[in-house]
């Protein structure tokens, strides 16, 4: 196709020094041109041709096979490693302005400075201790991490949502907090948590992508945001292309400790670490104060963070216990010997013994010694929850 044919020509001197010098002599086939679209050129006629032509003749190829160029007139192309994809960035024309300021809560430079220019200073406005204390003291903010793992849910298959442990946990915040927490997720996640019944659970919910500008939990005293973004690995090489740098994953990193090179982490930070913190302060931001369960590792470190809850927090019942539960729930005992217990279910007497402990650890039994076997005890039977068990006490540093 014409594509290939362009980039051909990269490699005979002459032919592309003879392009580039006609697209020199004529800058104005660089600019978008709306009229070769409308007066009917044809199916393949596209406003920006020109611009696409001479990105591809006058790029450069990075480490990782993206390819880069900047066109004369400001503006920047890459196209990725199969060729299948060209996108351009046009910077605002700022040529009339005295001065300009950007205000950004949460900014990422390197994109700043791709669309304003190196000559963009940056000033803080709060030091890293005044910005703890807006969130605490004045924004009265109060967050709650409930997870070590990254939890990429954007991605579109599902792959990585734990659908069950999660509602599982909302179920339990919902318990503990006395209300119908609001939710922030992704798409793909809600999906799945709406096949677990998560609408019996949460008060409202929204997404990420839908949140730009929303004031919609700005007077929601309870809210979790589950999941962080993460647009896979072709959109932090894009962004880092555009920088005219080759960004890649090195090899056998992942999670938190993902490794994209300087330039795509930060990149990463910006579009995962800070979308996440954007989300999570869209709760009550009337300044009557909010408690956020952060269900994803990634989250900026300097924000604090009330407690951090540990992978064991969450207990989902598994089959045989909610066997186990349904049978002391029918029963009209307070009090049962294993053998009762195990001549009702479908597993081994070792696993029902198993579970009962794991119910006295809990608090929900207790259990006493009788001739050779034990007497479980019913406790607090009615405060357990039908999904699982969630322990708010335990936390990790």
């Amino acid at each position: 196709d014409r594509a290939k044919q362009l980039k051909r020509y990269r490699h005979y001197p002459t032919q592309k020094r003879s392009w580039l010098e006609w697209f020199e002599k004529n800058k104005s086939k660089l600019r978008r041109d709306e009229g070769a679209v409308l007066s009917g050129e044809g199916d393949s006629a596209h406003c920006h041709a020109g611009a696409m032509a001479y990105a591809i003749l006058a790029s450069e190829e990075l480490d990782n096979g993206w390819e880069h160029t900047k066109l004369p007139n400001g503006r920047r192309a890459v196209r990725d490693p199969e060729g299948e994809s060209l996108h351009l960035l046009t910077p605002p024309n700022l040529e009339e302005s005295k001065s300009v300021i950007a205000l950004d809560a949460t900014p990422t430079m390197p994109q700043w400075r791709l669309l304003l220019g190196d000559r963009l200073q940056r000033e803080r406005l709060l030091s890293q201790e005044e910005r703890q204390i807006y969130i605490q003291d004045v924004q009265n903010l109060r967050f709650i991490q409930t997870t070590p793992s990254t939890k990429p849910y954007s991605n579109s298959t599902g792959k990585y949502v734990t659908q069950e442990f999660d509602v599982t946990l909302f179920d339990g915040i919902k318990s503990s907090e006395g209300q119908s927490p609001a939710l922030i997720t992704t798409k793909t996640a809600f999906g799945l948590y709406e096949k677990e019944g998560v609408e019996s659970i949460i008060s409202e919910r929204n997404h990420y992508g839908n949140l730009k500008g929303s004031n919609e939990f700005s007077e929601t005293r309870l809210g979790i945001v589950a999941g962080s973004t993460h647009y896979g690995d072709p959109y932090i090489e894009k962004w880092a292309a555009l920088h005219g740098e080759s960004a890649k994953r090195k090899e056998n990193t992942e999670g938190m400790n993902v490794d994209f090179g300087s330039m795509g982490n930060e990149i990463l930070y910006g579009f995962r670490e800070l979308e996440v913190l954007q989300a999570a302060m869209r709760f009550g931001r009337d300044g009557r104060g909010a408690t956020i369960y952060v269900h994803t590792a990634a989250f900026p470190a300097w924000v604090p963070v009330k407690k951090r809850l540990s992978r064991a927090a969450v207990d989902c019942w598994s089959s045989g216990m909610r066997q186990i539960l349904a049978v002391l729930k029918v029963s009209q005992n307070t009090s049962w010997k294993s053998g009762e217990v195990a001549n009702q279910v479908e597993i081994t007497r070792r696993q029902v013994r198993d579970h009962l402990n794991k119910l006295v650890r809990y608090g929900y039994l207790d259990r006493h010694q009788e001739g050779r076997g034990h007497v479980w005890i019913d406790v607090a039977l009615d405060q357990i929850r039908e999904r699982g068990h969630v322990d708010f006490s335990a936390t990790i540093e």
